[in-house]
């Protein structure tokens, strides 16, 4: 085979791809080409980590992930000399008794002069190298002509947030085991989603424990599951990969190397889950998606601002009710997704980012019986309470209110749990910081109407005071009940004294934690950074607390 061939055309799953996700990678040049050019081979000998595929006797794909030695080097897989520039070598460390059974499948025949000896033509094998420093990877595939075994090794390792990939079912016979996973967008070319889609949908996943040594081994059949039945399986997501586990194979200490935890990679995407799990709901029935207009914009300070949006279903569709405390979800890709990049150490998240925003609604839900059985009715309007960072909020600040931004809503969110009303006879203390104010402004009203002992701790930079003051104008009796504990006093003296007019309490300085512990036996409502989150939990140690997750 001529190691420098033009390279080959979009096979007919990359083509499926390209079209189903509208990537414009079907007019772009496919990279993958015939032998082994210069770069590839010198690109497959700067990593560290070799993920490795076979198929064993019934014709089942099986990974595994080698490294070459103790100390994770790199160069052990490279170009072999005289090999004509398309012979690939593999110095790796696999332990031939350890259970690897991409080690089994490669590796099944009759020993002979310098190693196992193939079946004529080779045993099919793929691989992909990985450098975790660089986010560089290359496919590789081709057929194993002889080989040795090995065995050993340490890697320092890099890699995704732990939890991506989620188990839909866990059972014994019929139904079986079925994993899934999001698609991410990569770089576009979406060729490992093609190979699934081209007719061949079996799949071989490799999980290592790389602390532990220990490694899951699996092989099945994929389904690529796209757009609004994405959604209903893993909601947020366009893509996801399902897989139906035809055999499994757990291995203690599998591994021939061991990886020592570092930071997290900034360019990893946040980790989803099942709609199964309890995650976010769809906001539209069967019959459409539901859309936010953006209608007005109020400058509260420099950083934060409401803003107020319209909902409408698509079609003859209709928007559940949401309630008192909960986020919607909104898709801003359509405005926000402008292509790939391989590398942004400036704006790492924007690579692998969908422009999927959560936000808290910060005005209270609709009442009455014209909203009907929890529905809520075209024209219904929410209001945002935000405070100026990334892309998405960036946008809405500059936006052109008179261009009418339309934007398609995810769904409502949260934890029910997290109303003040489920507080019963006890005592209701919600703890905020800053904009985390926002879930308790939906339901502020509601707790006061009903005579809810409450009270609110408030930690705010002064410069922010000026969303006090707006908060407490438009909810009267609050302030009454709240504490602000405000940083930076000196810059917002002249606020300091208006919210006190108003009814608050202000304390300059940070809020301590005899405050916090003020009210024995009560419930605490925490709404603030993880970093305070943290220090509240360790001081309410024993009392009944319920903390916000903006994790999604």
């Amino acid at each position: 085979m001529p190691p420098f061939a033009a390279a080959q055309s979009w096979h007919k799953g990359e083509r499926t791809a390209h079209a189903l996700l509208r990537s414009p990678s079907s007019s772009h040049r496919n990279p993958t080409t015939p032998g082994l050019p210069p770069s590839y081979a010198h690109r497959l000998a700067s990593c560290p980590l070799l993920a490795v595929g076979a198929l064993d006797a019934a014709g089942r794909p099986w990974a595994s992930l080698w490294t070459g030695s103790p100390a994770g080097e790199r160069g052990f897989a490279g170009p072999v000399s005289g090999g004509g520039g398309g012979v690939l070598g593999i110095q790796a460390f696999v332990d031939p008794e350890g259970g690897d059974p991409v080690v089994e499948a490669l590796f099944e025949g009759h020993e002979g002069e310098g190693g196992v000896v193939q079946p004529e033509g080779g045993r099919v094998w793929a691989g992909l190298g990985i450098d975790f420093e660089t986010l560089d990877r290359v496919k590789v595939a081709g057929r194993m002509v002889v080989g040795k075994k090995g065995d050993g090794g340490e890697v320092q390792v890099a890699g995704g947030a732990k939890g991506f990939v989620r188990v839909e079912r866990n059972e014994e016979g019929e139904g079986g085991v079925v994993l899934v996973y999001p698609e991410y967008s990569g770089n576009r070319l979406y060729q490992s989603l093609g190979n699934l889609l081209g007719g061949d949908a079996r799949i071989g996943v490799v999980v290592p424990d790389y602390e532990t040594g220990d490694v899951l081994y699996v092989t099945g059949t994929a389904e690529v599951v796209t757009g609004e039945e994405a959604g209903r399986v893993m909601p947020h997501a366009k893509v996801v990969v399902r897989v139906v586990v035809d055999e499994g194979r757990f291995v203690k200490n599998g591994l021939t190397f061991r990886g020592m935890e570092e930071e997290p990679s900034p360019y990893n995407p946040p980790v989803r889950r099942l709609a199964v799990e309890g995650a976010l709901p769809a906001a539209g029935e069967e019959k459409g998606k539901a859309t936010a207009t953006l209608v007005k914009r109020e400058i509260i300070t420099d950083g934060i601002a409401r803003f107020t949006f319209r909902l409408a279903p698509e079609r003859d569709g209709v928007i559940k009710r949401w309630r008192a405390g909960q986020y919607i979800t909104l898709d801003f890709s359509e405005e926000l997704d402008h292509g790939y990049s391989h590398m942004r150490d400036d704006d790492p998240q924007s690579l692998n980012d969908d422009f999927v925003r959560t936000f808290t609604i910060s005005s209270p839900p609709p009442t009455g019986d014209a909203q009907g059985e929890g529905k809520v009715k075209a024209g219904t309007e929410v209001q945002l309470t935000l405070r100026r960072h990334g892309p998405a909020t960036n946008m809405l600040w500059r936006q052109n209110i008179q261009a009418q931004l339309e934007v398609p809503i995810l769904g409502f969110g949260g934890e029910e749990k997290f109303g003040m009303m489920t507080a019963g006879d006890r005592k209701a203390v919600f703890i905020a910081g800053g904009v985390g104010i926002t879930p308790l402004l939906a339901q502020a009203a509601e707790v006061l109407a009903a005579g809810r002992a409450a009270s609110v701790l408030w930690t705010l930079r002064a410069e922010d005071l000026a969303l006090a003051v707006d908060v407490f104008e438009k909810i009267p009796g609050l302030a009454q009940v709240t504490t602000l504990f405000v940083t930076k006093a000196k810059e917002g003296a002249g606020l300091v004294s208006k919210v006190e007019e108003m009814g608050a309490e202000v304390e300059l300085g940070r809020i301590s934690q005899q405050r916090v512990l003020g009210s024995t036996g009560s419930k605490y409502f925490l709404c603030t950074s993880p970093e305070l989150v943290k220090i509240l939990l360790g001081w309410l140690e024993g009392e009944e607390v319920v903390a916000e997750s903006f994790n999604y």
